[in-house]
């Protein structure tokens, strides 16, 4: 599929046959972790039918993510991650140039206890919540996702997703019951 020495990618015809791209036009769409390629010119019925694969297939990887987080129990002293900041401290502008601090900087607030401060780090490059896109958060919200475990689990950044229909398995868990 992928040859190093020429950078190309090589894909099976087969493919090709099996998604009607064979003999038309094709747009290519690429995005974080994905290409899609679609036939250039699609009817309304044919865009349906791409719209509920694709959403087929972002139900899978979405549930992929979510089976591995609990569920929201109304922590006592409330989420912490809840509301606009997702938990979060967001630094103004004229304090992050005082201290040198980049824009696009993480930072992350702790309590010490001890000497009743909260202590802010910067945080590392790796991802988190304030990473996922809004529209995202928000749905993982109404899924009644506890927002401490989805942020463990970005941060880890385990594999969550390995091309299986992860579907079936809620089915499966229920069934056990």
């Amino acid at each position: 599929m992928y040859d190093p020495n020429n950078h190309t990618v090589s894909l099976p015809v087969e493919l090709f046959e099996a998604s009607g791209t064979v003999g038309h036009p094709v747009n290519i769409s690429v995005g974080d972790g994905v290409i899609v390629i679609l036939r250039e010119k699609l009817t309304a019925i044919e865009a349906i039918k791409v719209f509920a694969y694709l959403a087929d297939l972002g139900d899978s990887i979405f549930n992929s993510v979510l089976k591995r987080c609990g569920k929201c129990l109304d922590c006592e002293d409330g989420c912490s991650y809840d509301g606009e900041s997702r938990g979060f401290i967001d630094i103004p502008p004229s304090m992050r140039k005082l201290y040198g601090i980049s824009e696009n900087a993480k930072i992350r607030a702790t309590l010490d206890e001890e000497n009743q401060r909260v202590l802010l780090t910067k945080d590392g490059p790796t991802p988190d919540l304030r990473d996922v896109p809004e529209i995202i958060y928000n749905l993982v919200r109404c899924y009644g996702v506890c927002l401490t475990d989805l942020d463990t689990l970005i941060q880890s950044q385990i594999p969550v997703y390995d091309g299986e229909d992860c579907s079936d398995d809620e089915e499966e868990d229920n069934e056990d019951e």
